[in-house]
């Protein structure tokens, strides 16, 4: 049946009219025209005088006909019953017309307002840091891109989260304050869908850093893979992606075509909480590395190194600590041996205050090596005692890492016993058994580690270490600081009280807590958003620095150690930071500072942690102080 014109008409018009704003108001537009035409056409044509008896020409009909539609008040100076009566209907009709362009208008800009707020526009920046989901990281992500665009004058970065735009950017206002010489500009979006990653310009980006999700890894996959099909100015693009399962390694590298560093989070937190049972002060060690404030980690090329052994170039720096050297492909050996030679093309890592101080300023030739109080050193991998006691205080993902890590080191007899509120125990734990060989025994208590009686009730007087993990599976973030909080003051209570001795290690995940927990005073803290913030920036910030950080993290090759001072000189002598750098280096290791054992405890002093001294400086060591090196096994 052929549609009635009259329809076609219609539907024409309602088309047109839905397409915005702008139809609207050239609709109206349209009408004006129309209506001015008109009057003009019947002043002219039809030859109606004004009250002077003249007859207005075309032109000059329609020019007062425009006035009186755009101004209302124009027609009270007219005369003349026949002109007052066709510019009245002009009056009307374009009275009719502003009222409705004044809605149109207004409505067109709510509009627009809505649609800002939902952070559906594409932003337009080149150069600038692109983060890709939303999790409890990105405070600390955004904290230490704060830091290292202190020094650029217009920096940017974007975030791509499916949540609200306004939501986002009244969390960040309230935790992160003044953003400095940074913009932070949100949109909502999915990061899987490779058209909305338009939105945020990736194709102009400096770097993306993806965050794991709601969903896990499967998400970060799956985001790589929109990125990576997408096409790239450069032909490449530089990532970082955070993969929680060890397991989902592999696919993610497949995904990234070559394109990301894939950072293992939940790896890495275990072994640095495993780590840090056998070292105390090691996440502070840890914590340098990655901030962007005080000393970090630079790549230095320096041509009149070239030829020299590894053992005399460590002292030619007075203001920087050398960690080992890279080759021209940008391959890291880190604490290589003491005869290596510095070849053509090889630059210096450097843990220094800036690129700019990485500058042979120190001593022409390597000084004299101090003899040690025990000259026999001590071996690289330092074994717990026999019979050694660990209690872990809640559940945490993490656990089965923790314990097949602190495997290789327990002594034999050693034990654990695990206390989580979960009545039952998980899965991962029965599991995990089997590969703890060295263990005597795991054993498994369901219980509230919040609990005193709980708490009371373990043989905390043969405890060796302690350690408080977060369980973000069960109660959430804030819940899981409290109650690590509250175990924490029990724990250290119980301790003063009862003259017990085991030293205390505690997961929070809120850097904002760590000022709390000080007061409990554990040996360490280790804040999982903020290494893993800090982590993600620097490999983001230098690509070079993931080879770095893999090796340093791994269980294999070097490692941080804590030494007895008295391994490498007298302890009570005064001695500089030249010899001490020399020793170490004598011994096929590099030094990186030491820990004064009378400040273990001052906050205000990292804890006793001094990295990269100025080598000049005199200093007396006395018992117990440590000296911080990189080792092999």
């Amino acid at each position: 049946m052929k549609t009635p014109l009259r329809a076609r008409w219609r539907y024409s018009f309602d088309t047109f009219m839905s397409r915005g704003t702008g139809s609207l108001i050239l609709a109206l537009a349209a009408v004006t025209a129309v209506l001015v035409a008109v009057a003009a056409l019947v002043l002219a044509l039809v030859g109606v005088p004004n009250g002077d008896g003249e007859v207005l020409p075309l032109g000059e009909a329609l020019w007062q006909a425009l006035m009186r539609a755009v101004d209302a008040g124009a027609l009270g100076g007219d005369s003349g019953w026949g002109f007052r009566a066709v510019m009245a209907a002009v009056t009307l009709g374009g009275i009719f017309v502003l009222s409705a362009l004044i809605g149109v208008i207004n409505s067109g800009l709510e509009a627009r307002f809505d649609e800002l707020r939902k952070g559906r526009s594409a932003i337009v920046e080149s150069g600038h840091s692109v983060i890709l989901g939303w999790n409890d990281d990105i405070f600390a992500v955004l904290g230490e891109l704060i830091e290292a665009n202190a020094s650029r004058r217009r920096a940017c970065v974007a975030i791509l989260a499916p949540r609200d735009k306004v939501e986002m950017e009244d969390e960040l206002r309230e935790r992160l304050g003044d953003t400095r010489t940074t913009r932070i500009v949100c949109r909502t979006g999915d990061p899987r869908d490779a058209a909305d990653l338009a939105i945020v310009s990736v194709a102009s980006c400096r770097a993306i850093l993806i965050l794991s999700g709601e969903n896990g890894d499967a998400e970060s996959i799956k985001t790589l893979l929109a990125v990576t099909s997408r096409p790239h100015d450069s032909g490449r693009y530089h990532c970082v992606a955070e993969i929680l399962d060890p397991k989902n390694e592999t696919p993610a590298l497949i995904a990234a075509k070559g394109q990301a560093r894939i950072i293992l989070s939940a790896d890495i937190l275990a072994r640095t909480i495993a780590q840090t049972c056998r070292q105390s002060g090691l996440s502070v060690v840890y914590e340098e590395f990655l901030d962007f404030g005080g000393s970090e980690l630079y790549f230095k090329r320096l041509p009149e190194l070239e030829g020299m052994r590894y053992l005399d170039a460590v002292t030619r720096f007075r203001s920087s600590a050398i960690l080992g050297l890279v080759d021209p492909a940008g391959k890291p050996v880190l604490n290589p041996a003491p005869d290596t030679v510095v070849a053509p093309g090889w630059s210096v890592l450097a843990l220094s205050e800036d690129d700019d101080t990485v500058i042979p300023d120190g001593l022409p030739r390597a000084p004299a090596v101090p003899a040690p109080a025990r000259p026999d050193g001590g071996p690289s991998i330092e074994l717990f005692s026999p019979n050694s006691l660990f209690v872990f205080l809640e559940w945490s993902y993490k656990l089965p890492v923790i314990l097949k890590e602190l495997n290789a080191y327990v002594g034999e007899g050693s034990r654990a016993i695990v206390v989580t509120s979960r009545a039952e125990e998980p899965v991962e734990l029965s599991a995990v058994r089997g590969l703890c060989g060295r263990f005597a025994s795991i054993e498994y208590l369901g219980a509230d580690v919040t609990d005193r009686s709980t708490l009371e009730g373990l043989p905390l007087a043969e405890t060796l270490h302690v350690v408080v993990l977060c369980n973000d599976e069960d109660f959430g973030a804030a819940e899981s600081d409290s109650r690590a909080l509250i175990t924490l003051l029990h724990l250290r209570d119980l301790a003063s009280r009862n003259g017990h001795s085991f030293s205390l290690t505690c997961e929070l995940l809120d850097a904002r807590t760590r000022e709390l927990a000080m007061v409990a005073e554990a040996d360490d803290f280790i804040v999982s958003d903020r290494l893993i913030g800090m982590l993600l920036v620097q490999v983001a910030e230098n690509a070079a620095l993931h080879d770095v950080f893999a090796e340093l993290f791994s269980p294999e090759g070097v490692e941080v150690y804590f030494k007895p001072v008295g391994d490498y000189l007298e302890p009570g002598a005064e001695t500089d930071g030249y010899a001490v750098f020399a020793a170490a280096a004598a011994r096929g290791q590099s030094a990186l500072g030491w820990r004064i054992e009378a400040a273990r405890s001052d906050a205000s002093r990292s804890f006793g942690v001094v990295l990269n001294p100025d080598k000049a400086a005199r200093v007396r060591f006395e018992a117990g102080d440590r000296l911080i090196v990189l080792a092999g096994e």
